[in-house]
Protein backbone atom coordinates (compact mmCIF):
# COMPACT_ATOMS: atom_id res chain seq x y z
CA UNK A 1 0.00 0.00 0.00
CA UNK A 2 1.37 3.20 -1.03
CA UNK A 3 2.34 6.17 1.76
CA UNK A 4 -0.75 8.30 0.92
CA UNK A 5 -3.32 5.54 1.33
CA UNK A 6 -1.96 4.45 4.45
CA UNK A 7 -1.67 8.35 5.19
CA UNK A 8 -5.60 8.69 4.24
CA UNK A 9 -6.33 5.22 6.36
CA UNK A 10 -5.08 7.11 9.20
CA UNK A 11 -6.77 9.99 9.15
CA UNK A 12 -9.82 7.73 8.89
CA UNK A 13 -9.17 5.76 11.73
CA UNK A 14 -8.23 9.01 13.97
CA UNK A 15 -11.05 10.67 13.50
CA UNK A 16 -13.43 7.52 13.14
CA UNK A 17 -12.35 7.16 17.29
CA UNK A 18 -12.46 11.10 17.52
CA UNK A 19 -16.17 10.91 16.69
CA UNK A 20 -16.71 7.81 18.26
CA UNK A 21 -17.95 9.09 21.80
CA UNK A 22 -20.36 11.69 19.83
CA UNK A 23 -22.22 8.91 17.96
CA UNK A 24 -23.88 7.16 21.02
CA UNK A 25 -27.08 7.95 21.51
CA UNK A 26 -28.83 10.16 23.78
CA UNK A 27 -30.74 9.50 27.46
CA UNK A 28 -34.42 9.10 25.56
CA UNK A 29 -35.97 8.65 29.10
CA UNK A 30 -37.61 11.23 31.11
CA UNK A 31 -35.43 10.57 34.60
CA UNK A 32 -35.98 10.59 38.25
CA UNK A 33 -39.62 9.28 38.18
CA UNK A 34 -41.03 12.18 36.96
CA UNK A 35 -43.04 13.32 34.09
CA UNK A 36 -42.28 16.75 31.72
CA UNK A 37 -44.52 17.71 29.36
CA UNK A 38 -44.63 20.43 26.34
CA UNK A 39 -47.56 22.20 25.48
CA UNK A 40 -49.49 19.13 26.82
CA UNK A 41 -46.96 16.78 25.17
CA UNK A 42 -45.18 14.26 27.01
CA UNK A 43 -41.49 14.59 26.07
CA UNK A 44 -41.00 10.98 25.92
CA UNK A 45 -43.06 11.07 22.64
CA UNK A 46 -41.00 13.80 21.65
CA UNK A 47 -37.42 11.66 20.65
CA UNK A 48 -36.93 12.15 16.66
CA UNK A 49 -37.57 14.56 13.81
CA UNK A 50 -40.79 12.76 12.83
CA UNK A 51 -42.42 13.31 16.30
CA UNK A 52 -40.77 16.62 17.11
CA UNK A 53 -43.40 18.44 18.71
CA UNK A 54 -44.56 21.43 16.09
CA UNK A 55 -44.67 25.12 17.11
CA UNK A 56 -44.52 28.26 15.22
CA UNK A 57 -41.79 30.92 15.92
CA UNK A 58 -44.18 33.21 17.35
CA UNK A 59 -45.52 30.86 20.08
CA UNK A 60 -44.90 30.36 23.77
CA UNK A 61 -43.34 26.61 24.91
CA UNK A 62 -44.84 26.04 27.92
CA UNK A 63 -43.01 23.21 30.37
CA UNK A 64 -44.24 21.93 33.10
CA UNK A 65 -43.00 18.82 35.18
CA UNK A 66 -43.83 17.12 38.01
CA UNK A 67 -41.75 15.27 40.37
CA UNK A 68 -42.54 12.80 42.91
CA UNK A 69 -41.39 14.34 46.15
CA UNK A 70 -40.99 18.42 46.65
CA UNK A 71 -38.95 20.77 44.18
CA UNK A 72 -36.74 23.59 44.87
CA UNK A 73 -36.01 25.25 41.51
CA UNK A 74 -36.09 24.35 37.73
CA UNK A 75 -34.17 25.11 34.53
CA UNK A 76 -35.50 25.20 30.83
CA UNK A 77 -32.52 24.34 28.75
CA UNK A 78 -32.86 25.14 24.53
CA UNK A 79 -30.18 23.09 22.96
CA UNK A 80 -27.85 23.46 19.88
CA UNK A 81 -25.80 20.97 19.25
CA UNK A 82 -22.87 21.43 21.68
CA UNK A 83 -24.18 24.70 22.95
CA UNK A 84 -27.04 24.94 25.56
CA UNK A 85 -28.82 28.07 26.49
CA UNK A 86 -30.53 28.60 29.98
CA UNK A 87 -34.26 29.81 28.68
CA UNK A 88 -35.77 29.90 31.94
CA UNK A 89 -35.59 29.10 35.29
CA UNK A 90 -37.45 29.28 38.76
CA UNK A 91 -37.88 29.22 42.19
CA UNK A 92 -40.14 26.73 43.96
CA UNK A 93 -41.16 27.14 47.01
CA UNK A 94 -43.56 24.69 50.19
CA UNK A 95 -43.32 21.34 49.63
CA UNK A 96 -45.15 21.51 45.60
CA UNK A 97 -43.93 18.66 43.24
CA UNK A 98 -45.15 20.77 40.28
CA UNK A 99 -43.25 23.15 38.20
CA UNK A 100 -44.29 25.05 35.08
CA UNK A 101 -41.94 27.54 32.73
CA UNK A 102 -42.72 29.56 30.15
CA UNK A 103 -40.38 29.68 27.25
CA UNK A 104 -41.15 32.90 23.72
CA UNK A 105 -39.78 30.13 21.07
CA UNK A 106 -38.43 33.65 19.01
CA UNK A 107 -36.48 34.44 21.64
CA UNK A 108 -33.97 31.47 20.84
CA UNK A 109 -35.15 30.78 17.41
CA UNK A 110 -34.57 34.22 15.54
CA UNK A 111 -31.96 33.76 12.80
CA UNK A 112 -33.56 30.74 11.66
CA UNK A 113 -35.98 27.76 11.78
CA UNK A 114 -36.79 23.86 12.32
CA UNK A 115 -35.60 21.68 14.84
CA UNK A 116 -34.53 22.46 18.36
CA UNK A 117 -34.13 20.28 21.57
CA UNK A 118 -35.66 21.74 24.79
CA UNK A 119 -34.70 20.14 28.31
CA UNK A 120 -36.35 20.71 31.29
CA UNK A 121 -35.25 19.66 35.10
CA UNK A 122 -35.62 20.31 38.38
CA UNK A 123 -33.35 20.59 41.84
CA UNK A 124 -34.53 19.44 45.10
CA UNK A 125 -36.33 16.13 43.88
CA UNK A 126 -34.09 15.72 40.67
CA UNK A 127 -35.77 14.83 37.46
CA UNK A 128 -35.08 15.93 33.90
CA UNK A 129 -37.00 15.28 30.56
CA UNK A 130 -36.45 16.95 26.76
CA UNK A 131 -38.22 16.48 23.70
CA UNK A 132 -37.36 18.09 20.18
CA UNK A 133 -39.20 21.50 18.58
CA UNK A 134 -39.80 21.95 15.27
CA UNK A 135 -40.01 25.95 14.74
CA UNK A 136 -42.13 26.53 11.65
CA UNK A 137 -41.90 29.94 9.83
CA UNK A 138 -40.30 31.57 7.05
CA UNK A 139 -38.42 29.14 4.21
CA UNK A 140 -35.26 28.16 5.77
CA UNK A 141 -33.58 29.91 2.83
CA UNK A 142 -34.27 33.12 3.73
CA UNK A 143 -33.77 33.18 7.62
CA UNK A 144 -29.89 34.43 8.59
CA UNK A 145 -28.97 31.22 9.65
CA UNK A 146 -30.44 29.09 6.43
CA UNK A 147 -29.25 32.01 3.68
CA UNK A 148 -25.56 31.80 5.49
CA UNK A 149 -25.41 28.09 5.35
CA UNK A 150 -26.65 27.70 1.64
CA UNK A 151 -23.79 30.49 0.77
CA UNK A 152 -21.29 28.36 2.71
CA UNK A 153 -21.85 24.93 1.36
CA UNK A 154 -21.90 26.37 -2.53
CA UNK A 155 -18.48 27.80 -1.88
CA UNK A 156 -17.47 24.79 -0.01
CA UNK A 157 -18.68 22.25 -2.54
CA UNK A 158 -17.02 24.66 -5.43
CA UNK A 159 -13.68 24.94 -3.38
CA UNK A 160 -13.30 21.51 -3.09
CA UNK A 161 -14.16 20.60 -6.57
CA UNK A 162 -10.96 23.56 -7.89
CA UNK A 163 -9.18 21.50 -5.49
CA UNK A 164 -9.88 18.29 -7.18
CA UNK A 165 -9.04 20.24 -10.43
CA UNK A 166 -5.19 19.02 -12.27
CA UNK A 167 -2.59 21.42 -11.98
CA UNK A 168 -1.73 22.88 -15.25
CA UNK A 169 1.40 21.72 -17.13
CA UNK A 170 1.15 18.43 -15.40
CA UNK A 171 2.69 19.44 -12.22
CA UNK A 172 2.61 17.47 -9.46
CA UNK A 173 -0.58 18.14 -6.94
CA UNK A 174 1.42 19.78 -4.15
CA UNK A 175 0.28 20.38 -0.23
CA UNK A 176 -1.62 23.47 -1.07
CA UNK A 177 -4.46 21.54 -3.17
CA UNK A 178 -4.80 19.39 -0.42
CA UNK A 179 -5.13 21.92 2.37
CA UNK A 180 -7.37 23.61 0.64
CA UNK A 181 -9.42 20.72 -0.02
CA UNK A 182 -10.06 20.00 3.60
CA UNK A 183 -10.40 23.89 4.55
CA UNK A 184 -13.35 23.80 1.72
CA UNK A 185 -14.38 20.44 2.71
CA UNK A 186 -15.21 21.85 6.34
CA UNK A 187 -16.82 24.67 5.30
CA UNK A 188 -19.03 22.69 2.95
CA UNK A 189 -19.67 20.24 5.96
CA UNK A 190 -20.91 23.11 8.42
CA UNK A 191 -22.80 24.91 5.80
CA UNK A 192 -24.73 21.11 5.13
CA UNK A 193 -24.86 20.66 8.49
CA UNK A 194 -26.96 23.65 9.33
CA UNK A 195 -28.96 22.94 6.35
CA UNK A 196 -30.23 19.55 7.65
CA UNK A 197 -31.56 21.73 10.72
CA UNK A 198 -32.74 24.73 9.27
CA UNK A 199 -34.80 22.07 6.75
CA UNK A 200 -35.98 19.82 10.06
CA UNK A 201 -34.30 16.44 7.91
CA UNK A 202 -32.15 16.39 11.32
CA UNK A 203 -31.44 17.74 14.82
CA UNK A 204 -28.60 19.34 15.51
CA UNK A 205 -26.60 16.83 17.49
CA UNK A 206 -23.35 16.94 18.52
CA UNK A 207 -22.57 14.18 16.32
CA UNK A 208 -24.02 15.83 13.06
CA UNK A 209 -22.32 19.01 14.50
CA UNK A 210 -19.02 17.73 14.51
CA UNK A 211 -19.32 14.52 11.94
CA UNK A 212 -20.42 16.41 9.07
CA UNK A 213 -17.98 18.93 8.67
CA UNK A 214 -15.12 16.49 9.98
CA UNK A 215 -16.36 13.73 7.26
CA UNK A 216 -16.85 16.38 4.34
CA UNK A 217 -12.76 18.10 5.35
CA UNK A 218 -11.56 14.59 4.87
CA UNK A 219 -13.50 14.19 1.65
CA UNK A 220 -11.69 17.88 0.15
CA UNK A 221 -8.72 16.16 1.45
CA UNK A 222 -8.84 13.27 -0.56
CA UNK A 223 -10.03 15.39 -3.90
CA UNK A 224 -6.78 17.25 -3.24
CA UNK A 225 -4.74 14.14 -3.33
CA UNK A 226 -5.61 12.30 -6.69
CA UNK A 227 -2.78 9.86 -5.80
CA UNK A 228 -4.59 8.84 -2.92
CA UNK A 229 -7.99 8.27 -4.29
CA UNK A 230 -6.28 6.74 -7.66
CA UNK A 231 -4.69 4.11 -5.21
CA UNK A 232 -8.04 3.49 -3.16
CA UNK A 233 -9.98 2.87 -6.67
CA UNK A 234 -7.80 0.61 -7.58
CA UNK A 235 -7.69 -1.36 -4.42
CA UNK A 236 -11.46 -2.05 -4.41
Amino acid sequence: MSRPLVRLALLVGVATLALGPLAAPANADVTGGCTVTINGIDAKTAHSPGTAIEVNEGDTLKVVGTAPGPITGYNVTMKYGLFGYKAKSGVVTGDETTWTGTVKIGDYTRFGVGIYRAEGASTGTVCSGWAYIKVDGPFPLTTAAGAMAGIATIAGVAGMVSAARPPKGGRSPGKGRRVRGSIFGLLAGVGAAVLLQQFAVAPMTPMLMVGVPVGTAMIGLALGWPKAVAVAAAAV
